[in-house]
């Protein structure tokens, strides 16, 4: 698999009548060691010598423009690009160390710039801002609900997502916490959900015929014959800061 690269390096070593071993003979002089498959490999077009090596292979077969050495590569180079090349063959290693390292921090700049600029995926989900304590109506039938675009994606069932109301769900869950809540009319003992107890919405624990608080200040609370008792959904999780990028 050869190519116009790896074809002029073994013309030019051939046209300076250089065989292989003084070649790397050379190479090794100027602080740069590899064996004899390497150059082949090079001249085969398998490999390609990094730049400094490369440049290094011009001068030993006097090669002095970069614009002789192959002109299906440089045809369509820029006159300037050219000039450049032909000046950097002329530096000593000092100033192809400075040329190198300024390309390499526009090339780590430009890079950062494409990032920022690059669009993000987002992924809207509603979030209802009626929280869950004290609430009244049906809670996902209202209006008053803001679309919010995440930066990353929700928990697998999400279905929107609501605010804690209070303190009493802490330490799992605290007061202004925004929590992902899949919807469901059903929750299994231990489940923690969205239920409705009478008029008011609660953030809870399943438990055995009650709704349990995490906090030991708050009593469980159960429902009598005549509390509506409804289930919206099953919380999967806190929305953290990160999910708004």
């Amino acid at each position: 698999m050869g190519n116009p690269v790896g074809a002029m390096l073994k013309a030019k070593r051939k046209e300076n009548k250089l065989p292989v071993k003084d070649v790397i003979g050379k190479l090794r002089s100027f602080g740069i060691d590899i064996s004899d498959k390497t150059l082949y490999g090079w001249e085969s077009g398998h490999r390609q010598p990094d730049a400094d090596t490369f440049l290094t292979l011009c001068k030993i077969y006097g090669i002095e423009s970069i614009s002789a050495i192959d002109s299906t590569k440089t045809q369509d180079m820029p006159k300037d690009a050219q000039v450049v090349a032909n000046d950097y063959v002329s530096l000593d290693e000092h100033g192809k160390r400075i040329v190198k390292s300024v390309i390499a921090e526009e090339k780590r700049r430009m890079n950062a710039e494409t990032k920022l600029y690059e669009p993000k995926e987002v992924y809207p989900i509603n979030s209802y801002l009626q929280p869950a304590s004290a609430g009244c109506g049906d809670f996902t039938d209202d209006d008053c609900f803001e679309v919010i675009d995440l930066v990353k994606r929700p928990p697998n069932g999400t279905s929107f997502l609501v605010t804690v109301d209070g303190d009493s769900m802490e330490p799992t869950y605290h007061d202004g916490d925004k929590v992902f809540v899949h919807s469901q009319s059903t929750l299994d003992v231990g489940d923690i959900g969205v239920v409705a107890f009478g008029s008011d919405m609660y953030i809870k624990e399943q438990g055995e015929n009650c709704l349990i608080s995490h906090k030991p200040a708050y009593d469980p609370k159960y429902p009598d014959m005549d509390t509506l008792v409804r289930v919206y959904g099953k919380v999967l999780g806190v929305c953290t800061d990160d999910y708004f990028g």
